[in-house]
């Protein structure tokens, strides 16, 4: 699991989502997007989503994209949320699932 901001730079991140990607401390991806870090093959899915689900409010499912780590690539499905404070968007909060190896690993 991960939140960001509506600039789509990451605020936290789950052990689990650390643990997938090899970090060591959330500290490594704070206030970065995921174009900065190098996650994913083809960027413009995931930005297209976050970008719905940050102007638009809307809930996202089942975005299908190619990330990596280390040089190895992973098939994973994503979900995004819209974060709320006073009836404003003020960020998002996702996670996915690895669907790589044909077995189900959610990383929340």
């Amino acid at each position: 699991m991960f939140w960001k901001d509506t600039e789509r730079r990451f605020l936290g991140a789950s052990q689990s989502f650390l643990d997938f990607y090899g970090l060591k401390s959330v500290a490594e991806i704070i206030g970065k997007t995921d174009e900065e870090l190098q996650m994913n093959i083809l960027n413009e899915p995931f930005r297209m989503e976050e970008d719905k689900v940050l102007r638009e409010g809307k809930t996202s499912t089942d975005v299908i994209g190619t990330t990596t780590v280390k040089g190895q690539l992973y098939d994973i499905r994503a979900s995004k949320f819209p974060i709320y404070h006073e009836g404003k968007i003020i960020g998002l909060v996702g996670y996915f699932i690895d669907t790589s190896s044909g077995k189900i690993m959610l990383n929340l």
